[in-house]
């Protein structure tokens, strides 16, 4: 399908240059014809002034010597009864009728005498006839000349519509309904017209739109973006067909796939040997074999393994006393449904070639025998950004991070996951907040994150995660490609134990600021946010905190009106691991100490002033901007229906 904009007769550049030209010809030639018409205007003036005066001259002359004009032509008379009295005839008159006068008698003399009077005494008659006349001679030359422009413009356009009809003249070739120029024109519309216009066009036409300039994304992108939801147990493939085929199955660029395995330990839900996990239609909706154009999927893990339930927290803790060797875990995949279904999920997921961004939500973090294969790796070398939200729990106090089988597997997997994402550009790790990244003590979990590894990215998002040497060694080994780092909810390590010796090997901000500062670093946007402690720039309630009337230790009143004072002051976070129990709590006298010493926020601000002038004349900093942040919100009203066709599991 094809686009032609809408535009007003007059918004072709070329048709206002040709009436332009016949208009100013038109005017020039009209100004030559009144000039004309002036002159001759008045000469003839000039000439028949004269013969009216003179043939009136001749008429007082014969009316002295006794002659009486033909009065029932010439004049008329008020009241019968009265004598006659004369009217000057009219001018258009005085020519042809005159010449019968009787002119007897009299000399030349007498008659050039007579005109002399008639020419003087007669002034203002002669004038309000001539200027009556000129007037005539003046108005009908300016219809003239309007009708003359009018027939001139009605010609050309006769011309423009009858041009491309013309086989000798055939009609310039016009740009492409979606070509650069046109879609500038259709981009100053407003937002309300735009979705009324990409709304009427079909699937395809929406995507050429969306690949022609980007600041029409943001409309169209509720358009042309449909996902696909479904489960492992979907088996409709003919209702998934005749999805696709009503959308467009090469529109479709994103899935949504939700793992939902049964209890992890009910021997009702096992499948027998040689019967997939995941049923057929998945598999193939999965592995792209009906959308060749599919770019994102979101992996969701349902395990329903509420918090607070011992039952479900123990039976999770078993999910990962498994081995990590292929055929070990074959084996388990054959007796246990739950791990054959993420097995078959993996496998269908790593025969996808098209596939370039993937997305874990509640990431459970056990083996399958799909992390062996060579499909896998090559899986994992095509992706172009990663996102990982890993799944925690805790029973009554007691986190995740306390079960070393949980500690050792998260471990490895993101080991095995890095190694192989070659190609990374961007980076989304997660953790729980059940079991922090980073930490020191007895619940380590290393980011595993190595400076030999993703030569490529660009963009790297932490959350709940502690910085350290390990971190640091890792920015810096891609100084020369890292553009943003965003932390959120992420700390340094400082216990308040005396007698904890891991806090010795806690970082401050201060060394892991200045340690990332390096020189020659493309590093130009840092990110420090966090959503529990409100003693932040960020805390919309730090304008209507009164210190005074707080009930908070004066140190923290001391804070809140340093920062209140000065706004640019940033309050970076220390935290620790409980002994017992692993859970994550603030070091609230390492925050203040820290912020009253002032080191954090002195290399905070060197680092900020080194990103700036990273900064300073790079035009990709506002596309970065946009393609991080999404195309923004256009207003336009989009049936749910329309973007997410959710098909029964």
């Amino acid at each position: 399908m094809t686009v032609t904009p809408i535009a007003s007769s007059g918004s072709n550049p070329t048709t206002y240059n040709n009436n332009a030209a016949q208009i100013g010809l038109g005017v020039a030639l009209g100004v030559v014809f009144i000039i004309a018409a002036v002159l001759v205007t008045a000469l003839s003036m000039k000439t028949r002034s004269e013969i009216v005066l003179r043939r009136r001259a001749e008429v007082d002359l014969a009316m002295a010597r006794g002659a009486q004009p033909p009065l029932q032509s010439y004049g008329f008379r008020d009241n019968p009864s009265s004598p006659p009295q004369w009217v000057h005839p009219p001018v258009e008159l005085l020519g042809r009728e005159l010449s019968s006068w009787p002119m007897e008698g009299g000399s030349d003399a007498d008659a050039r005498h007579l005109f002399a009077l008639g020419r003087n005494g007669q002034d203002g008659v002669t004038a309000g006839v001539l200027e009556e006349e000129g007037g005539k001679i003046f108005l009908t030359t300016l219809i003239l000349l309007a009708s003359f422009i009018n027939t001139s413009c009605d010609s050309d356009i006769n011309k423009q519509h009858q041009q491309p009809s013309q086989p000798s003249q055939p009609s310039p070739p016009q740009p492409p309904p979606s070509s650069p120029t046109d879609m500038h024109r259709i981009d100053r519309l407003p937002d309300d017209i735009q979705c009324r216009i990409f709304h009427d066009l079909d699937q395809v036409s929406k995507r050429q739109l969306n690949n022609t300039s980007r600041s029409l994304r943001k409309v169209t992108a509720p358009y042309f973006n449909p996902s696909i939801r479904i489960t492992e147990s979907f088996n409709e493939k003919e209702a998934l067909l005749l999805t696709l085929q009503q959308h467009g199955r090469e529109l479709i660029d994103e899935l949504n796939f939700c793992v939902r395995p049964k209890a992890l330990d009910n021997q009702d839900t096992q499948v027998g040997p040689g019967k997939p996990g995941v049923s057929t239609a998945a598999q193939e909706i999965l592995s792209g074999t009906h959308t060749p154009n599919l770019r994102r999927i979101n992996l969701e893990y349902d395990f329903e393994l509420e918090k607070e339930a011992p039952t479900k927290f123990e039976q999770g803790v078993a999910a990962f006393d498994q081995p990590k060797e292929e055929e070990a875990l074959l084996q388990l995949e054959n007796d246990q449904t739950w791990r054959r279904l993420l097995a078959d999920t993996w496998n269908a997921l790593s025969a996808n070639r098209s596939v370039t961004h993937l997305s874990f939500k509640r990431f459970v973090p056990v083996w399958s025998s799909a992390f062996h294969s060579a499909e896998f790796r090559k899986f994992m070398g095509r992706l172009e950004r990663l996102d990982i939200s890993i799944f925690g729990m805790k029973n009554g106090r007691r986190s995740i991070n306390t079960v070393p089988t949980y500690n050792d597997s998260l471990q490895s997997l993101l080991k095995v996951f890095f190694l192989h994402a070659s190609s990374l550009k961007r980076l989304t790790l997660q953790a729980s907040q059940q079991a922090p990244l980073s930490a020191r003590g007895n619940y380590h979990i290393p980011l595993s994150l190595k400076a030999t590894q993703l030569p490529k990215l660009e963009h790297l998002a932490l959350k709940n995660c502690f910085i350290g040497f390990e971190l640091a060694h890792f920015i810096n080994g891609h100084s020369t490609t890292l553009k943003t780092l965003d932390l959120h909810n992420c700390y340094a390590y400082r216990s308040t134990s005396t007698v904890d010796e891991s806090s010795s090997g806690g970082m401050y901000w201060a060394p892991f600021l200045a340690l990332i500062n390096k020189p020659g670093m493309k590093l130009r946007r840092l990110t420090l946010s966090d959503d529990h402690i409100p003693l932040t720039i960020d805390d919309k309630r730090l304008a209507k905190y009164n210190p005074e009337k707080a009930n908070e230790p004066e140190d923290v009143k001391n804070v809140r009106r340093a920062q209140k004072a000065n706004p640019k002051k940033r309050l970076l976070l220390y935290a620790y691991l409980r002994d017992y129990s692993g859970e994550l709590w603030m070091n609230k006298d390492a925050i203040v100490s820290s912020f009253e010493a002032g080191d954090d926020q002195w290399a905070y601000d060197e680092l900020v002033s080194a990103m700036k002038r990273n900064a300073e004349g790079s035009q990709e900093a506002a596309e970065e901007e946009v393609q991080e942040n999404g195309a923004a919100d256009s207003g336009c009203e989009v049936d749910d229906s329309t973007e997410i066709y959710e098909l029964p599991g």
